[in-house]
C-alpha cells in the first residue's frame, strides 16, 4: 500500500468514530435495537408504538400487473409484507414467483398497481414524484445486484465514490476518507486504483458492497447477489452481509432462487405465483446464540495469516451459525444445513483477502 493510501486509511479509522458514526446515527442506523415483548409474549401499547416506529417497509394488499398488449399479466397478487429495522430477510422462490418484482417495488425502481406501500416512513403512491424516489434511492437504499454494475471506465475508488458525489453533501476529503475506510473494510484497499476489468467476480462484488454502503443507507436490497460467483466467493460475500447486518444494524432484504442462501437470514419468506406462501423466523435467542458461538469459534481457530488485514472492525467472515444450536435452528426452518459452511470456510475467507501490493 502506498504511503498516501496508508495515511488515508489511518485517518479514516480515527475519524470513523466521529464523523461517520455521526452520519450513520443521524440516519438511525447505529442506534440500539429495541427489545419488544414481555416474557408472557404480550406487548404493551408503548412497545407496540415503538415497534411501529421501527418499521422500515410495509406493504398492504399490494398488486402489480404488467400490461402486455391488451392483456394484464399479474406479478404480485395481494402481498402483505413488513420489515423491521435491523432484520435480515431472505425472499426465495422459483423464477416467475414475483420476488424480483417485489424487490423492484421496495427499491422504488418500479411502481405498484394497487395497494399501500410505506418505505422508510414515506408513503409511496402513483403521485410520488420521480425526484423524491431518486432521492430515496440515492441516500436511503443500497443496492447489490447479481450483475455488478460497476462503471468500466472508472477506478475502484471512483466507482465507490460516485454516490457521494451525486449526493452533493460531502467535501473531497470526506469522500476520500469514507471510500478508503469502506474499501479497507471489505478487503479491497489494495485494488483502489484498479479498474473493474482487472478484478475477479468476487472482488467486483466486494467493491459493489462498498459502494452500496457509502451513503450509510438504512436499507440494503440484494438481488441474487451471488448468482455469478463460485461457492468460495459466495461464502465470503454472504459473510460480509452478515457482518454488515450485525455491525451497521441496517435492514437487509435479499431475493434468491438458491434455497441454500436462505440459511444466512434470520427470517425466510417463500413466494409462489405472486403471493407470499410462507414467512418463518428464527427466534431472537437462537440467533444470539448462533452469533456468539461462531465468534468464539473464529477467534479460537482463525489466527491472522501473514499479509492478511486484521484491523479492528474489518470483515471477519462472521455468521450466525453454531454447532450447539444448529439442530434447533434447522428444526424451525426445516433446513438440513444451516450456516455451517460459514464456519467451515472461515479460514478460506482470511486467505482470500490477502493483500497484494498497491500500484504506485
Amino acid at each position: 500500500m502506498s504511503g498516501e493510501a496508508a495515511a488515508s486509511v489511518s485517518a479514516a479509522r480515527e475519524s470513523d468514530s466521529r464523523s461517520y458514526v455521526e452520519l450513520d446515527a443521524a440516519r438511525g442506523a447505529l442506534s440500539p435495537r429495541r427489545e419488544v415483548g414481555r416474557a408472557d409474549g404480550t406487548v404493551s401499547k408503548e412497545e407496540a408504538e415503538a415497534q411501529d416506529e421501527d418499521v422500515v417497509i410495509e406493504l398492504k394488499n399490494v398488486h402489480k400487473t404488467y400490461l402486455i398488449g391488451a392483456d394484464g399479466v399479474p406479478a404480485l397478487r395481494g402481498v402483505d409484507f413488513r420489515v423491521q429495522r435491523g432484520e435480515f430477510v431472505a425472499v426465495y422462490g422459483m423464477s416467475g414467483c414475483g420476488k424480483s418484482t417485489l424487490l423492484s417495488i421496495l427499491g422504488t425502481i418500479d411502481r405498484h398497481s394497487k395497494g399501500d406501500v410505506t418505505l422508510l416512513g414515506r408513503r409511496i403512491t402513483g403521485r410520488t414524484k420521480d425526484s423524491e424516489l431518486a432521492d430515496i434511492r440515492l441516500n436511503d437504499i443500497g443496492f447489490v445486484f447479481q450483475a455488478f454494475n460497476l462503471l468500466p471506465t472508472l477506478s475502484v475508488f471512483a466507482n465507490v465514490e460516485l454516490p457521494m458525489l451525486l449526493s452533493g453533501r460531502y467535501t473531497a476529503s470526506e469522500r476520500k476518507r469514507r471510500v478508503h475506510y469502506l474499501l479497507e473494510r471489505v478487503g479491497m484497499m489494495h485494488r483502489v486504483r484498479n479498474f473493474p476489468s482487472q478484478l475477479s467476480g468476487g472482488e467486483q462484488q466486494r467493491v459493489t458492497i462498498a459502494r452500496a454502503l457509502v451513503n450509510a443507507p438504512r436499507l440494503l436490497l440484494l438481488d441474487e447477489p451471488t448468482g455469478d460467483l463460485d461457492t468460495k466467493s459466495t461464502d465470503i460475500i454472504m459473510n460480509m452481509f452478515l457482518e454488515i447486518h450485525e455491525r451497521d444494524d441496517v435492514s437487509l432484504v435479499m431475493v434468491t432462487h438458491d434455497i441454500m442462501l436462505r440459511n444466512y437470514a434470520s427470517r425466510v419468506v417463500q413466494m409462489q405465483d405472486g403471493r407470499i406462501f410462507s414467512d418463518t423466523a428464527v427466534s431472537r435467542e437462537i440467533t444470539r446464540q448462533n452469533r456468539a458461538s461462531l465468534r468464539q469459534h473464529i477467534e479460537g481457530s482463525s489466527a491472522p495469516h501473514r499479509g492478511v488485514r486484521s484491523t479492528a472492525g474489518a470483515f471477519t467472515g462472521a455468521s450466525r451459525s453454531s454447532t450447539a444450536t444448529q439442530d434447533v435452528a434447522c428444526s424451525q426452518l426445516d433446513i438440513a444445513d444451516c450456516r455451517l459452511t460459514a464456519v467451515r470456510r472461515a479460514n478460506d475467507y482470511h486467505a482470500a483477502i490477502r493483500s497484494d501490493p498497491a500500484p504506485e
